[in-house]
Parts: C-alpha cells; sequence; structure tokens
C-alpha cells in the first residue's frame, strides 16, 4: 500500500506541465546583467517566478495561455500543449477543411456553439499564435489569417489580449514590407463561413468522445501511479525520463526569416517589430571590453576579422537577421555605447555583416609575480 510521500507525489506528477523550460537558454540565467523578464511580464496569473539563479513555472497555475513561450526571444519556454509542431498540423488540418482562410480561435470562443471545430484551430489563448507561424502560412499561399477572440476586454486574462493584438499589427508591418498581399485579422467571433450548422448526431458523437477521452485520462493515471511503483523500486523516475528525452530546437526565428524570404523582396522601410533590432555603437563611448560580443545569445555581433585600413581600431560585425532583440548587449554594456533600433527589412536581407568601427583593443599589462618598479 502507497504511504503518504507517494500519494502526494503521484498527485503533483498528474499535473501535467503545459510548458518546459530550458535552462541553458534563459538569458537573465546566463547572464546576471540582463534585464529581461518579458516571461514574468507576460503571464497572466503571475506563474512565473524569477530569481537571480532560477527561474520557475507553477504548474498548477498556469492556464496554458501561451504567452511566456512567444514572448521568449530565445525559446527557453517551450510549449507542449500543443507543441508547436502539433499546433502545424492542426493548422493544416483546419485550412484544408476551411478552403478559404485560416483561423485561430480561443478557447472561449469555440465554446460558444456555432464554429466548426473542424475548420478552425482552437487554442487556448491566441497569445499562443506567434509571428512564425502565421508568416510561414502567408509564405505557402495563405491570404487570410483570421485571430478570433471573444472580447479579449471582458477576459480576466485580458493582458494576453493585447499581446495577440500586437502581434496581429506587427505581423502586418512584416507582410506589407515584403511586399505580400496577406492579411492578418483580428476579429471579435468566428467568420460566419467557418460556422456549422446544428448537428444533434455531431452532439451525441462529442458526448461519446468525452466518456471515451475520460477512459484514456483513467488509463494515464494507472501509467502514472504504475511509473512511480517503479520508481520506487528502481530508484528510476519513467516520467522524469520520459521529459528528459523531449527536446526542441529554437527554431522560430530562423523559419521566421526563411518565410520572410518567401515573400518576395524587401521593401526599403523600417519595422517596429519584437523579433528583429538594429544594434548602433557610439564609438566615443565604446571602450572594446568585447562584453557585448562574448554574450550575445544567437552571435548576431561578433568581432570581424576584417582588418580596419586606418589602423585604428578594429571591427565588430552585426548580422540583422540573426538578432531577436533580447537586448542583452545594452545590458552588458557598461559605459552605455550600445543601443538596439528599429531595423530596415533591406538589411535583414543583406548577404554581408554590418562593419562597425570600433576603438583599438585595451592592452592590458601584467608586470608579474616579482615586478620591481615604483609603486
Amino acid at each position: 500500500m502507497a504511504d503518504l510521500s507517494q500519494l502526494v507525489e503521484l498527485s503533483e506528477s498528474l499535473i501535467q506541465a503545459h510548458t518546459l523550460f530550458d535552462k541553458t537558454r534563459c538569458i537573465p540565467l546566463r547572464n546576471r546583467f540582463s534585464r529581461c523578464s518579458r516571461c514574468v511580464d507576460a503571464c497572466p496569473v503571475a506563474a512565473i517566478t524569477l530569481l537571480p539563479r532560477s527561474l520557475t513555472v507553477d504548474k498548477t497555475s498556469c492556464v496554458n495561455c501561451g504567452s511566456c513561450s512567444t514572448v521568449c526571444p530565445v525559446q527557453a519556454l517551450i510549449p507542449l500543449e500543443p507543441s508547436d509542431d502539433d499546433l502545424a498540423r492542426a493548422t493544416v488540418a483546419a485550412i484544408e477543411a476551411a478552403e478559404t482562410m485560416a483561423c485561430f480561435a480561443c478557447a472561449r470562443v469555440m465554446a460558444k456553439r456555432g464554429p466548426d471545430p473542424a475548420k478552425v484551430v482552437t487554442v487556448d489563448c491566441l497569445s499562443r499564435v506567434d509571428e512564425s507561424l502565421i508568416l510561414g502560412l502567408a509564405a505557402h499561399g495563405v491570404d487570410t489569417i483570421v485571430l478570433a477572440d471573444g472580447n479579449c476586454d471582458t477576459c480576466k486574462y485580458k493582458t494576453c489580449g493585447r499581446l495577440s493584438h500586437q502581434i496581429a499589427d506587427q505581423t502586418n508591418e512584416l507582410l506589407e514590407a515584403m511586399g505580400s498581399s496577406a492579411l492578418v485579422i483580428s476579429t471579435t467571433g468566428v467568420p460566419e463561413e467557418l460556422h456549422t450548422a446544428f448537428d444533434q448526431e455531431a452532439l451525441n458523437e462529442e458526448r461519446r468522445n468525452l466518456f471515451f477521452h475520460t477512459k484514456e485520462a483513467m488509463t494515464e493515471t494507472a501509467r502514472h501511479a504504475a511509473a512511480i511503483g517503479l520508481k520506487g523500486a528502481t530508484g528510476v523516475d519513467l516520467v522524469a525520463k520520459a521529459a528528459q528525452v523531449m527536446e526542441a530546437d529554437p527554431q522560430r526565428h530562423n523559419n521566421l526569416v526563411n518565410a520572410l524570404e518567401q515573400l518576395g523582396e524587401p521593401q526599403d522601410v523600417t519595422v517596429s517589430s519584437r523579433c528583429f533590432g538594429s544594434v548602433r555603437i557610439d564609438r566615443d563611448k565604446c571602450t572594446t571590453c568585447n562584453k557585448c560580443v562574448l554574450t550575445c545569445p544567437p552571435k548576431a555581433l561578433q568581432k570581424s576579422l576584417v582588418a580596419r585600413e586606418d589602423g585604428q581600431g578594429i571591427f565588430f560585425e552585426f548580422n540583422a537577421w540573426k538578432c531577436v532583440r533580447c537586448h542583452l548587449c545594452m545590458n552588458v554594456c557598461q559605459s552605455a555605447a550600445i543601443t538596439v533600433e528599429d531595423v530596415n527589412m533591406t538589411e535583414i536581407f543583406q548577404l554581408e555583416p554590418r562593419l562597425i568601427p570600433v576603438p583599438p583593443e585595451p592592452v592590458y599589462q601584467n608586470p608579474g609575480l616579482f615586478w620591481k618598479g615604483d609603486r
């Protein structure tokens, strides 16, 4: 018979985590000078706690809105329900059924009678739908992408609504800057053409599915209990081991750049997007301490091998397409020489990095242990 500690462990294990956290990617944990707290600021239920050397997600409080994974510039928070791959597959199926558009709707909207679940992608919150997914659809010929909410102003998680509207606006700005005719539309409610007539048989089928999924949940409970029992006998936590093999490569930013490239030629316009930035360095303030190039997570800012003809310093090189606008370079610069600005679309697609002149690197003298010079 299981003791109290095993029962507590069982109850905790049954609470499914909606998000995985990869501390090796997290910018504040990698560098103490970082001021990034985007996930904490975006979470509508204060489920995320960021301390100087740790970040925790309270899975009992998490509502699976997806905001934290959307705003994280380095994908340190990895969504599980659904994963990016699962969401992509669901989107393809919905587009094939709808034939006219891609529509994402929050669970609040889909709880109402009317929208056809086969033609609409249901997410717990629209803040889960990020720019890379939308631009990927546009790159594959989807001209209309609808984000249907249930009037976020009346939702208790209204902060997520503001994020989804920001994503829609900035994605439209990127689409226009690439000369694309695709359009992201924010609506209250699912478009009528994606509704279905009331069907009693469909309702009965839904009820049958409910009982079926309940049975599945009970089977899952038994599986967790067996895993915990095996842990006690073998010392191996099978549930934790299964979680360890889950891997997710931070591909969203690369997917976004690839989608933009497929859309056409960039226009000579400056865009305000949270996904891209342009680094500027004030040469008069820079001390060439190299902290910025050493700490840049995506390696967008690097020391260049190109020599300066005047011999008065060195070059840093900046690749705009790599920049995720995390601002870490600004945070670590103690001389306030760096600014991150909005980026011109043509700079994102430049083949060669932009060279930034900086002063010569300081030469540090190490007199040694037995130095006898003047003190």
